[in-house]
């Protein structure tokens, strides 16, 4: 729990603590100023520590099944399709609501420093969410 922010994981999930392979693939949802970052090669902070292994269709899946409320991301235009290029620890579940987002889609937490984070995933494809 941070600040205001509810339970990361809907009550009764269990949490699967898992080591991701290389070549496992993700999707996450990223702001305008990160999907700059990346395309401009500058990834050192481009990328959050959650992703999810649901097919976001849209915005409205990403702010009420992933819960990414407007106090976590102002905008969330852009989903980039990650792979994973190195082992990394992660927990998955179930999203937890947030501040009238109900959850309930997949979520994968990287047990990873920020600083890390581009080690990590190899981008693989964008686009943009309406």
């Amino acid at each position: 729990k941070v600040a205001d922010w509810q339970l990361a994981w809907q009550p009764g999930t269990t949490v699967v603590e898992a080591v991701l392979a290389p070549g496992t693939r993700v999707s996450m949802v990223i702001d305008e100023m990160s999907y700059a970052a990346i395309q401009a090669g500058k990834t050192e902070r481009a990328y959050g520590g959650w992703a999810t292994f649901d097919s976001v269709p849209d915005q409205r899946y990403a702010r009420d099944a992933l819960a990414i409320t407007e106090g976590m991301k102002a905008d969330v235009r852009h989903i980039v399709e990650l792979e994973i290029n190195r082992p990394v620890s992660a927990h998955i579940g179930i999203v937890g609501a947030q501040s009238g987002a109900l959850g309930g889609g997949n979520q994968v937490h990287f047990v990873l420093p920020p600083s890390e984070r581009s080690t990590v995933f190899k981008v693989i494809g964008h686009r943009e969410l309406r």
